[in-house]
């Protein structure tokens, strides 16, 4: 069991994919870097000085937050939003730089969707469907300022002599011969800045004054702007919402694409052998992609992606978490326990979950089916019931019960490890060797582990851990008789005709990894690949993890194991050719930072979006019915009940997640126990004094913890860094005992281009800041 909540799903939803992060160091080339959702004095302590460093050379710095956060001291300009209505704040800088004529429309015609026509009568894109007799409904038009309705080209950006109109509303004949009125989404989008997001309203929702927005606003359009977004939205209700609005400002600037500019959230280089992960060059999955997608001379990415969405159809064995937890942890009575219009949103979760099932977006993704009731649960590199929000709560109290075995691999005494039946004790990070998966391309240097020490007491690296877990089951299956077993997950037949419109079988060789019936005594083998890795040594996998990564060209041709182990570190010459390496649509100079996005704006190669542009408005019926078709404010829910006051989060300075804040040495940074920020005045109105146990309530429970007054949070915001374990609180309830870990159905979309699972991309996934709580002293 696994999950994470780091989707940047509003940058998924604009470019097609959030993987596109370029390297920390083109934070030095940019004339405005604005710190937006993000705390990096916290959480990029490595990388931060190219921001201070950026000031030397004329650059500026701009922390927007509620609260007065560590990064806001050695900011230039703070800006004290209200929590939550950053879209607004985004959609008002939009609104004034359009009407100061500042907007980059060389750059809105080539890269975004703005200039593409939309039906008044259906408020749908005009495609070709609507014009042709069997068309491809990908094709979309433009009103060239020639008066000519003429087809958006599909297989690049380049306009070539077209010359959109964006201001265009004309009448236009369709196939059955009725006429309807189209206009741009630019035109869409100049009527909804006017009417929703005047400097009066802006101020209204977000408690800034009109000329901090419109200062704001011309600076970003007269600077090449970069907007750090860490990965907090994905954590807000309408983070999606966030995150849109303020790619639409960069947008409208012409910012992304080039050094110092643009918005990334965080990006992937994969060892090119992890499974699953699209390794290029070439393959059975990418001809058939080609074969599948409806659109003439498709992108490399637009390839590896569609391969991903058919690999994860076909036989991942990976799947979006929220099923599992809607049909067995409990979730579904708490999440439709929130009405509709408190999420801004006309329907209750389980009737988008209906539909969504009911559409057959989500096949094969349900697992375990709603009638299997799973009676097992193994965890490895997860800590659950500190992970899910609401864990110690939904999940103790209904997902726990039904198991007959929890077992727990794990290096410490987590929360989940002490509520299981059997731990399993896997070696820490310094005794065992190993390579850091390369996670984040933001620095070009992939660490090296070396095993300091052997592992202590009984404790095991979990490659062997697995493997003697693979001979044990081998061995209790020969002895009870049993030869086969079914993965529901396998290739058959029948799911290939469902997926790829055709039937086929699978090569014996291919039967043990992707088969639907293996055999239990094969297990041992095909971990070890017919015995090539042995149990107790690591080299010759981490050899041909060196090897691999040369042949796809993230490393120098002459790199060696010998040579990484000795520095300690590796600099990735390249990107590779995996379908992560793709998205971020560049390319690497040896010297040079890395710019993300670069591929579309030089080379004018579309983005994986329905449109090949970067995509504002969705006409997905369910953004159309929730207003959400452009990008929009809406208030978040009060997750918790009616409270004065409201919880927020983010990530501690000195921890790794929750792997070090238990740590005896490591916990005394943080007073020795877990602690939450509070307004000295609110404290001091509730009789609260610094270092008092307080309690923090709402309709979901309680949690006990240390109150550390501060300036710094906003009036009525509690703010408590993530990671501490609920067994270091009182009662083993922390912080997220009273979250209800709602999701944002909307997420559940299907049936509309890049809107399909992959791994680690489109699904909903649990929020849990701004939740709705009140507190008070406990003597």
């Amino acid at each position: 069991m696994g999950e994470f909540s780091d989707i940047s799903i509003g940058q998924y939803i604009t470019f097609g994919k959030y993987h596109h992060a370029g390297t920390q160091d083109t934070w030095f080339k940019s004339g405005l870097n604005i710190v937006w959702h993000m705390n990096p004095v916290y959480t990029r302590i490595p990388g931060y000085h190219f921001l201070s460093e950026n000031k030397y050379k004329g650059g500026e710095l701009v922390a927007i937050a509620p609260d007065y956060s560590p990064s806001c001291v050695h900011a230039d300009q703070y800006v004290p939003i209200r929590a939550a209505t950053d879209a607004a704040l985004a959609l008002g800088m939009c609104r004034a730089i359009l009407e100061n004529g500042l907007e980059d429309r060389a750059f809105i015609k080539t890269q975004t969707d703005l200039p593409l026509l939309v039906r008044d009568d259906t408020r749908r894109f005009l495609r070709a469907s609507d014009l042709e007799d069997r068309p491809s409904e990908e094709a979309f038009y433009i009103w060239d300022t020639n008066d000519s309705l003429v087809k958006a080209p599909q297989d690049t950006l380049k306009l070539g002599a077209l010359e959109p109109d964006l201001d265009a509303v004309r009448d236009v004949p369709l196939k059955d011969g009725r006429r309807v009125r189209v206009r741009t989404v630019f035109s869409i989008l100049v009527v909804t800045l006017r009417d929703d997001y005047s400097p009066e309203r802006v101020r209204e929702i977000t408690g800034l004054h009109p000329d901090v927005v419109e200062t704001l606003a011309k600076k970003v359009a007269t600077r090449r702007t970069n907007i750090l977004a860490g990965l907090n939205t994905p954590k807000v209700f309408h983070g999606d919402l966030i995150e849109r609005s303020m790619c639409l400002l960069l947008a409208l600037t012409g910012n992304w694409g080039r050094p110092g500019s643009g918005i990334g959230s965080w990006g992937v280089m994969p060892d090119p052998g992890v499974p699953y992960g699209y390794g290029g060059k070439g393959g059975g999955s990418e001809a058939l992609a080609r074969r599948l997608i409806r659109k003439p001379n498709p992108t490399e990415e637009e390839l590896a992606i569609r391969a991903s969405m058919i690999q994860a159809k076909l036989y991942s064995p990976t799947v979006p978490p929220f099923f599992f937890w809607y049909f067995h942890c409990g979730y579904k009575k708490v999440w439709d326990a929130i009405p509709p219009d408190e999420m801004g949103l006309p329907r209750r979760v389980s009737e988008y979950v209906d539909e969504a099932l009911g559409a057959g977006w989500w096949e094969g993704f349900v697992r375990p089916d709603p009638s299997v009731e799973p009676k097992v649960l193994f965890i490895m590199g997860n800590n659950p019931l500190r992970r899910m929000r609401g864990g110690t709560r939904t999940m103790l109290e209904e997902l726990w019960p039904k198991l007959r075995k929890v077992i727990t691999v794990d290096v410490r005494w987590s929360t989940s490890a002490l509520y299981s039946d059997l731990v399993l004790p896997a070696a820490f990070f310094y005794e065992k060797e190993q390579f850091h998966s390369l996670t984040s391309n933001e620095v070009r240097f992939w660490a090296y582990g070396q095993k300091a020490i052997d592992p202590v007491g009984d404790s095991r690296s979990e490659w062997r851990i697995v493997n003697g877990l693979a001979r044990a089951i081998a061995q209790r299956a020969s002895e009870r008789g049993l030869t086969t077993y079914h993965v529901p997950h396998g290739v058959t037949p029948e799911r290939c005709k469902a997926v790829l419109g055709r039937a086929l079988s699978l090569p014996d060789a291919l039967r043990p990894l992707l088969g639907a019936r293996r055999r239990f005594n094969e297990i041992p083998d095909v971990l070890t690949m017919q015995g090539k890795y042995v149990e107790d040594d690591v080299e010759q996998a981490l050899k041909d993890m060196v090897e691999r990564c040369k042949d796809e060209g993230l490393f120098e041709p002459d790199e060696s194991l010998e040579k990484i182990r000795e520095r300690g570190f590796v600099k990735y010459h390249g990107l590779g050719t995996s379908v992560q390496a793709r998205n971020i649509a560049t390319e690497v100079q040896a010297n040079d930072s890395v710019t993300a996005l670069l591929l579309h704006t030089r080379d004018h190669i579309p983005y994986p979006t329905p449109t090949g542009r970067a995509q504002f408005y969705i006409d997905h019926p369910w953004f159309l019915e929730s207003g959400e078709a452009l990008p929009a404010h809406k208030a978040p829910p009060r997750q918790g009940g009616n409270y004065a006051f409201r919880m927020d989060s983010g990530h501690l300075r000195w921890s790794i997640h929750g792997s070090t804040v238990a740590n005896e040495l490591m916990v005394q940074t943080h007073r020795g126990e877990p602690f939450i920020f509070v307004n000295e005045l609110d404290a001091q109105h509730k009789g609260v004094a610094d270092g008092d146990r307080i309690r923090v309530f709402n309709d979901y429970g309680e949690f006990i913890v240390q109150a550390k007054l501060s300036a710094l949070p906003a009036r009525g915001q509690l703010i408590i860094y993530h990671a501490w374990d609920p067994h270091q609180h009182t009662g083993w309830r922390g912080y997220d005992h009273i979250i209800p870990g709602l999701i944002k159905p909307l997420h559940l979309a299907g049936g509309y281009g890049h809107f399909n699972y992959w791994v680690s991309n489109w699904q909903p996934q649990q929020v849990d800041r701004h939740i709705s709580v009140d507190f008070e002293s406990v003597k």
